[in-house]
């Protein structure tokens, strides 16, 4: 896939800085890239007549671009010319505000015979509206933002499944933590930056700070006039990265006020380095720093940042947390991680139904059936949603609700630290004769699912616990298994064109990501297990949504590398049995695929196949009943629909299994 990148040249920026940085870590092997850097001024321009200069500036700025410059106008006639002399499949804009004016009208066109074309923005929506031309950005083929307060913007114009939040990622490799020890005669808070900075906040607060002779103020700015006169600051500009980096590392905290966010440099380089954050209680600025790694000041509060600064300074401990949360959160943010989000939009693009289905996963659960199934039954009075069962069987072929349960055991109404659509794809594991269940969880605000967890002592009543991972893109089907005395969780991460592995720091409720096992396609329900000594992987990967593709994958690692197995795909054209409904079980000896069956609507019912033949080389199997495994039983809780099920053989040699439904929720 060739792709042809713009991004602005802006001087301030360091070689380690801006989004352009994600492009270094796109696989290679999947992706031809072009990258074209255009001047933030008129230097780019073929004419240098003064007169048609100052002619054209006016008139590419008079429709609402103030920043498109010449030199963009200059960009925007290259993109013109490949299209009538090159085949080029995606065009992506890094900077939507300055070079996407006058190319999205290639939209227009018939999709077969044009390029693709994003674009990113990155500025709040209070300034949005001076920088872009609302009937051009409608046009594009996909938008993505930096915030998620940006896309609540772009909604009121936009089509929904065009745009896409990805957070901005930062080089965890080279912004890190220093090995030196720091001066523990002199407390630093720098300040990085000059863009939507509160420079009158970090004087007065600085002011009253004035009499802690240990605490300074280190700003690295071209724009310090008003702060650069108190003996307690220290300025600095036109520094290179490696003098900017070795200031992070000296210094305590990253202090930063700030007018309006969205995605920021100074923050992602600051955590990046293990500083704490005192900054401004923005909703850009939490979607960053969502947890333990920053004290966020309302309305920009002087005396608030001076008291937040004084804890700090007077508690290494409370700093310390800080610290590890800090660093943390910028190792979940590395490009290595958001790169996998622009794969999949890439990916998704080049879809033929690309411009026919949602971005969001969880189109796959709102289907129309469901949402007609859904008005008619709130017209009735009834609310129906997916929503978590257990069921019971003396084999792993047929299952039923036990007469001690009372289903559903989980809803999205006992979600207490969301605002939950509903609960579905669970898996669980017994430690120490406690049973922990994983599940997707749809967060009713940012329409993305997250993973939660429910515990229980007895296998029948179940506590909801609380979001235990959550990332910028949607999550769900969270397989964990263990492995090795340690548990690992593979949810599916549909929109960033990958399958991810994590591993549980703290089980059961903190989990990282340990790295990327196959990526730059659609992957859905990805189901891993181990035999024979190998690991398999069987996920399904049409990407036209039809869920009729079936493909295999093993490795002799779980890391891998992974290889495709030669007789992969198994399953084509048949969305009866090609979807992985569940966790691949092993009975005596024999292995048991679970599979949704998604014809004629999704979640219609589970089906089960033997697993008769498995190597390296070949692969057999057959359904094992003519039943299904489970299937809508009409009424009550999963009255509509079934499409999962995690399934145990318990002691006495009963089974058990967590499963979802969608029907009536009381």
């Amino acid at each position: 896939m060739y792709i042809s990148i713009f991004r602005t040249r802006y001087p301030h920026w360091g070689m380690r800085s801006g989004i352009n940085q994600y492009a270094k870590y796109l696989n290679r092997n999947s992706y031809d890239i072009e990258m074209r850097v255009v001047s933030d001024s008129d230097d780019d321009f073929p004419i240098h007549n003064t007169v048609i200069r100052n002619w054209l500036r006016r008139l590419v700025q008079k429709h609402g671009m103030q920043w498109y410059k010449l030199s963009d106008l200059a960009a925007e006639m290259k993109v013109f010319r490949n299209f009538l002399f090159e085949k080029v499949d995606v065009i992506h804009y890094l900077d939507g505000e300055h070079t996407a004016q006058y190319s999205p009208w290639l939209c227009k066109l018939p999709q077969k015979i044009r390029p693709k074309i994003v674009a990113t923005y990155h500025q709040p929506p209070k300034l949005l509206n001076s920088l872009i031309i609302k009937d051009v950005v409608c046009r594009l083929d996909y938008i993505t933002v930096v915030s998620p307060d940006q896309e609540s913007y772009f909604k009121e114009f936009v089509e929904p499944h065009k745009i896409q939040v990805v957070l901005h990622g930062i080089d965890t490799h080279y912004f890190k933590p220093g090995n030196a020890l720091k001066d523990k005669e002199k407390f630093k808070c720098i300040t990085v930056g000059h863009w939507l900075r509160d420079f009158k906040a970090v004087r007065e607060t600085a002011e009253k700070l004035a009499v802690y002779k240990n605490i300074e103020f280190h700003i690295v700015s071209s724009q310090v006039a008003e702060v650069g006169h108190l003996d307690n600051v220290l300025t600095y500009s036109g520094i290179d990265d490696d003098r900017l980096l070795k200031l992070y590392q000296q210094s305590d905290i990253l202090f930063l006020p700030l007018i309006q966010s969205t995605a920021n440099n100074a923050i992602l380089e600051g955590i990046a380095c293990g500083l704490p954050v005192v900054s401004t209680n923005l909703p850009s600025v939490r979607s960053y720093l969502p947890g333990k790694e920053a004290v966020l000041i309302k309305d920009n509060d002087p005396q608030q940042f001076a008291d937040a600064i004084v804890h700090l300074f007077h508690n290494p401990d409370d700093r310390d947390e800080m610290v590890h949360a800090a660093r943390k959160r910028a190792e979940e943010l590395d490009w290595r991680n958001i790169t996998a989000q622009y794969e999949g939009i890439y990916s998704k693009l080049m879809s033929p139904m690309a411009n026919l289905l949602p971005d969001t996963d969880s189109y796959r659960k709102e289907q129309v059936w469901v949402s007609n199934i859904a008005s008619l039954n709130d017209s009735l009075g009834n609310e129906q949603a997916w929503s978590i069962g257990i069921c019971t069987g003396t084999s792993p072929f047929s299952f039923v609700s036990s007469e001690v349960v009372k289903n559903p055991v989980i809803t999205g109404k006992d979600v207490t630290d969301r605002n939950a659509s509903f609960v579905a794809d669970p898996f669980m594991l017994r430690v120490d004769n406690i049973w922990c269940m994983f599940f997707e969880v749809m967060n009713k605000k940012t329409n993305k699912g997250e993973i939660g967890l429910a515990m229980s002592n007895n296998e029948w009543n179940w506590t909801y616990q609380q979001i235990v991972l959550a990332e910028p893109f949607h999550l769900s089907y969270p397989y964990v298994f263990a492995w090795m005395n340690d548990y690992y969780m593979i949810p599916e991460s549909y929109q960033t064109g990958s399958v991810r592995l994590y591993k549980a720091s703290k089980f059961p409720v903190e989990w990282s990501f340990v790295g990327t096992l196959l990526s730059g396609g659609v992957f859905l329900d990805s189901s891993l297990f181990y035999v024979n000594n190998h690991w398999w992987m069987f996920t399904e990967t049409n990407p036209n949504h039809k869920y009729d593709t079936l493909r295999l994958y093993y490795a002799d690692n779980l890391m891998g590398p992974w290889l495709e197995h030669p007789k992969s795909p198994i399953i084509t054209e048949n969305a009866h049995i090609a979807r992985p409904a569940g966790r691949v079980v092993l009975i005596d000896g024999e292995l048991v695929r679970y599979t949704q069956d998604c014809y004629p609507m999704y979640g219609t019912q589970v089906r089960a196949f033997k697993i008769t033949h498995l190597t390296t080389a070949d692969y057999h199997e057959q359904e094992a009943c003519d039943n299904p495994v489970l299937k809508p039983s009409g009424i009550g809780w999963n009255k509509s629909g079934m499409h999962h099920i995690d399934a145990h053989r318990i002691d006495d040699g009963q089974w058990i299994a967590c499963v979802d439904g969608f029907g009536n929720i009381s």
